[in-house]
């Protein structure tokens, strides 16, 4: 008897053990395993996503560093532009292309008063300005460039207009345009530096 009360002890305290042991129903265990596997999908549906948005940012970073390059390569005819008119005619000069890029209008910085040394000063520097123009890298569409000249006042008087698909530089000056108010001076400057160079 007292052996037998030993063994319903022990049975009873064995089955309070596994009560006490196994807090986790099998609903919750089930319930834990579905949440987990749902979270797996998630993060692997995440980790897709984030992977597909990778390759969509690297794609658009090329595609924008693309429109970027593309856009400072054709900019740079007028830096070219740019950079010889104010190597040519000073600081101030302003290069302007035509919406379709046949002609460049520059207006000269520098200032040329109507007098033989002005005018000289004015031929000289356009001369100068022919040859470097022939590093300049010039559109393949672009025609011609005019060149205005002004006196210090501001006042526009003269005009050169290169013919840039004639390679040779004495043939490069297409025409020339003065202002009416100060041809009679000018022509006879011209005339006078013309015959100057023929001499010497």
């Amino acid at each position: 008897m007292k052996h037998s009360k030993i063994i319903i002890f022990l049975f009873a305290l064995l089955l309070l053990l596994t009560a006490c042991g196994n807090d986790i129903s099998t609903q919750d265990y089930i319930n834990v395993v579905t949440e987990n596997k749902a979270l797996k999908e998630q993060v692997d549906t995440l980790s897709a996503e984030n992977q597909a948005l990778s390759a969509e940012n690297e794609s658009l970073s090329v595609d924008l560093l693309d429109a970027e390059a593309e856009k400072t390569i054709e900019s740079l005819p007028m830096e070219y532009f740019n950079a010889w008119a104010i190597t040519s005619f000073g600081d101030n000069s302003i290069c302007l292309m035509s919406a379709d890029a046949l002609h460049l209008q520059c207006i000269a910085g520098n200032t040329y008063s109507i007098s033989e040394e002005g005018i000289s000063t004015l031929w000289s520097d356009l001369l100068a300005s022919l040859k470097t123009l022939s590093v300049v890298k010039i559109p393949s569409s672009c025609e011609t460039i005019s060149i205005s000249f002004l006196d210090p006042s501001g006042t526009h008087i003269i005009d050169y207009y290169l013919n840039i698909g004639n390679s040779t530089n004495e043939n490069l000056v297409n025409s020339i345009m003065c202002n009416v108010m100060y041809i009679d001076e000018i022509t006879i400057y011209m005339d006078k530096i013309a015959n100057d160079n023929t001499n010497n």
